[in-house]
């Protein structure tokens, strides 16, 4: 019998033992994962010049893509860029877990949707006219309500204007198609992104001094941001948070702002909770 009963210890000793064995393995291995790159995180953008331009052959390159490109060689995880349609894109990153998305306009609407990782440019919008176009003196938004304005269909341009009962609003699909409009005289007014107008204006051949802005809206004033979907790991949003404070503090992100010639603004990669609303806002 007392064989049995020291028996029975033993098999209990070697129970607790073993089970402390795999207990301290887990840690190891969770450890060891938590250092090792995370594989293929998705990435989902759209066509947008010049922070986002996809070539013939499928590459796409831009000044916000330039900007994930050197967080991923901070990070070393592997990722893959998806181009997609605008609304797909939202979608993918709102319902998904560990996905990035730019170039993103941080609105009160979005605030608590998204993780926000860091700001890559500073959007200001103004009224673009032809150079001859006659304007009232101290111009104002109430001497615009009647004017025909092509604008982007269901951006955030588009959005204000209606908010703000503009009655001559002429959408386009693409932005560049606005521009077009303008120099045909089917409009009188385009309301845009001020790089984005530059961008495109650029592309069709015309010259800065083909164009002339006429008011600035401070109201659209709002910042570009790299954005991650809500579900995300706390990890994985910490890690890209940093990478991108250490872009903007070695002067990194300024160089790639100069390449791509995107202005200098007071971005930085932490901001106050926006304040303007815009419903439906797309970027």
């Amino acid at each position: 019998m007392l064989s049995a009963i020291f028996e029975n210890k033993n098999s209990m000793r070697f129970f607790h033992h073993l089970v402390l064995v795999m207990l301290f393995a887990i840690s190891l291995n969770s450890h060891s994962a938590a250092n090792q790159p995370t594989d293929h995180i998705r990435v989902v953008t759209e066509t947008l010049p010049p922070y986002q331009i996809q070539h013939a052959n499928g590459q796409i390159d831009g000044y916000a893509t330039d900007v994930i490109k050197a967080l991923f060689m901070l990070t070393q995880d592997n990722y893959q860029i998806k181009v997609l349609p605008w609304a797909r894109a939202y979608e993918m990153a709102s319902s998904g877990n560990n996905t990035l998305i730019y170039s993103m306009t941080r609105t009160v609407e979005r605030e608590n949707k998204f993780h926000w990782i860091g700001a890559l440019d500073k959007s200001q919008f103004s009224f673009w006219s032809l150079p001859h176009q006659e304007m009232p003196e101290n111009l104002t938004l109430n001497h615009l309500k009647n004017i025909p304005i092509a604008c982007a269909r269901n951006y955030v341009a588009e959005q204000f204007l209606i908010k703000q009962n503009f009655t001559e609003i002429h959408s386009v699909n693409k932005e560049f198609q606005s521009i077009k409009m303008l120099k045909s005289n089917r409009v009188k007014l385009v309301l845009s992104n001020r790089v984005i107008f530059n961008n495109y204006a650029n592309d069709l051949g015309y010259q800065s001094s083909d164009f002339k802005t006429v008011l600035t809206v401070p109201e659209l004033s709002s910042y570009l941001y790299i954005a991650a979907s809500k579900n995300s790991d706390p990890a994985f949003i910490n890690k890209y948070r940093q990478a991108f404070l250490q872009l903007a503090q070695s002067g990194q992100l300024a160089s790639i702002k100069r390449k791509w010639n995107i202005p200098e603004s007071d971005s930085s990669p932490v901001f106050t909770k926006p304040k303007y609303s815009v419903r439906r806002s797309i970027h």
